[in-house]
């Protein structure tokens, strides 16, 4: 029995070789894994991560920086008192500090622009209101067609200056709600094409709350507009309007400012929180933005109690 064992753990010449030769070949793999190429860590090269990380981090600080600039602007936002239904043609060169006000300007702005007239400065067209700081770009929109110049004047050259806005004895005035197509073809720029538009538009909308919409007429561009709305005055008392309390889906959206969207969500907000308590509610409903509700509200009613 001891004889096998020997037998066993007992090599020859060749296979003493074999044993060496593999010895050494592990030794040089295990050297050659300490000093050789093994050993050294590859470099792992991070820049294009730290571009990426970079281009988000300055994404997060323009995406802040627009949020915090519309916030501001929102909160700096001027509020406009002026409705269309409180005006009526004026010339700013002779309106007292009360018919301002009334007209819904601010007791600032009022007396900002009866400080320009008495220290001598005019106005020779309606556009020159926009010369005046106090007033915003949307606040000159809602103003200038009424505006009318009741006297000549000279320029500041002393030379006579003459617009269209300026008032004429025999100058044609009608109130634009009430006008006929023969009334309107009485005024110089206004043919049955144009003059059926006006009428058309008056149906659709339910009448004019406003000269300026006189621009949405498919016949009038600016050139037209210009010559024409001296012409005009308005009177709202003859304004189709929409009861908001009962109005449904279809009634809504066949009004031209009030589209399917909106209609809906008109109706919707009626439905979850009951009968509108007041037409200003209406800035509560979704997708209702300050400029549209200035155009719409004239033609809203709510229901008699």
């Amino acid at each position: 029995m001891k004889d096998d064992w020997k037998d066993f753990l007992s090599f020859n010449k060749a296979e003493r070789r074999g044993i060496f030769v593999l010895s050494i070949i592990i030794a040089l793999l295990l050297i050659y894994k300490f000093i050789g190429p093994f050993n050294s860590e590859e470099a792992i090269d991070f820049s294009k991560f730290e571009q990426q990380v970079e281009i988000y981090k300055n994404a997060q600080d323009s995406l802040k920086t627009k949020k915090t600039s519309s916030n501001y602007s929102k909160n700096n936002k001027r509020k406009i008192g002026i409705k269309s239904s409180h005006l009526s043609n004026f010339d700013p060169n002779a309106t007292s500090k009360k018919e301002w006000l009334e007209m819904g300007l601010s007791e600032k702005q009022a007396k900002s622009i009866l400080k320009y007239v008495t220290k001598g400065g005019k106005f020779y067209s309606p556009d020159d209101l926009r010369k005046l700081y106090c007033l915003s770009a949307q606040e000159c929109e809602l103003l200038i067609p009424y505006v009318l110049i009741f006297e000549s004047m000279d320029d500041e050259n002393g030379n006579e200056f003459s617009t269209q806005a300026s008032w004429e004895k025999d100058t044609i005035i009608m109130e634009l709600n009430g006008a006929t197509m023969d009334n309107l073809m009485e005024i110089n720029g206004i043919g049955p094409a144009t003059a059926k538009g006006i009428i058309k538009y008056k149906e659709i909308l339910g009448g004019y709350f406003s000269i300026e919409q006189l621009r949405e007429v498919y016949h009038i561009d600016s050139s037209r507009y210009s010559q024409i709305y001296i012409h005009f005055t308005i009177n709202t008392d003859s304004l189709v309007r929409i009861n908001i309390d009962s109005a449904d889906y279809y009634e809504l959206k066949r009004h031209p400012y009030i589209n399917k969207s909106l209609a809906y969500e008109i109706v919707q907000y009626r439905t979850m929180k009951g009968n509108y308590k007041s037409i200003d509610e209406l800035k509560n409903v979704k997708g209702m933005s300050d400029s549209l509700y200035q155009k719409i509200y004239p033609y809203f009613a709510l229901s008699k109690k």
